[in-house]
Parts: C-alpha cells; structure tokens; sequence
C-alpha cells in the first residue's frame, strides 16, 4: 500500500528512506506489513500521506493490545517449587601421584 501511494504522488521509496532516515528495505517492510502507530515515524507518514491506514496491533484473548515481540514464544509461568533434593557433595580429591599430601579444609 505504500508503494502505490509513494507512485501516485511520483515519489520513490528511497526519496521516502532518505527523508525518515531509515533504510530502503524497512519502507518495503512496511509496504508489505503495515506501520503501527506506535512506530515514531508513524506521525510523518500520516501527515505526508493521510490515506495510508496504521497497521492493526495484535490483541489477546481479553481484548487487549498485546505488549510481547514477535518471537512466536508463549508466556512463561515461572513457578518456584520447594525440592528435598539434598546439594550436591564433591568428593574429596585425593592425589594420585602423591598419595601422602592431604588438604585440610
């Protein structure tokens, strides 16, 4: 969509990165994804060109707008458990080429 309207107005992609100072491919991205409002070119963008529409945030279950980045990870539910795991006891060293040196902790 910001490609043809970059056209429209006989302007290039490049005229446009070079303005934002951002790269060619991030105007592409764009074109292909939607700018979100939350991006702090969003404001030049819609003032230059008023018709381009700001892309859709991903919401949750609840309806809300959804903070996590785009990794595709879930949630953690980070649960402390209490564990009778005894620690773990280093055996004591003992020389082998020199049988007789002891260490004193």
């Amino acid at each position: 969509m910001l490609i043809y309207v970059l056209k429209q107005n006989k302007m290039k992609p490049g005229d446009l990165a070079k303005e934002l100072g951002v790269s060619l491919s991030q105007i592409y991205k764009w074109d292909k994804e939607g700018i979100s409002e939350d991006n702090p070119h969003w404001n030049e963008i819609h003032k230059r060109f008023p018709g381009i529409p700001p892309k859709q945030p991903k919401l949750t279950k609840k309806k809300l707008k959804d903070g996590r980045g785009r990794a595709g990870r879930k949630k953690k539910k980070l649960t402390l458990q209490e564990t009778n795991l005894p620690s773990y006891q280093e055996p004591q060293f003992k020389s082998k080429r020199f049988p007789n040196i002891s260490f004193e902790d």
